[in-house]
């Protein structure tokens, strides 16, 4: 009986449950996003339109706007997406650059673009 497994056990009510309670919390939110890209592909699907030339044309935008009825909707998020791209991510990725030449090549931040 005095084998380390017994010497060193826990008893079953000390046991810590906040790793599992994150890994339950990470699963419902896997479950709510893959519950949202199903709903945004449908409203994809439903509120595609064809242009004059045959391809079909759509997205969140066109589908705030026909399905909604709310352009200003459609309109707002085709914004804040363009200024997102544009100046967001692109921050990121220089951001993410720039430590990767200061932790190989020893080069300052700043002098690449990062912070």
């Amino acid at each position: 009986m005095d084998s380390l497994l017994f010497k060193y056990s826990v008893p079953v009510w000390q046991i810590e449950l906040v790793p599992v309670t994150w890994q339950v919390l990470l699963w419902l939110i896997a479950v709510f996003g893959m519950a949202t890209a199903m709903v945004e592909s449908t409203l994809a699907q439903v509120y595609k339109v064809r242009d004059k030339d045959g391809q079909f044309r759509g997205g969140p935008s066109y589908y705030m706007e026909n399905g909604l009825g709310k352009r200003w909707m459609g309109v707002l998020f085709a914004f804040l997406l363009i200024l997102a791209f544009g100046l967001v991510f692109s921050a990121v990725q220089a951001n993410t650059i720039s430590g990767a030449m200061s932790s190989i090549f020893g080069i300052f931040p700043a002098t690449v673009g990062g912070s």
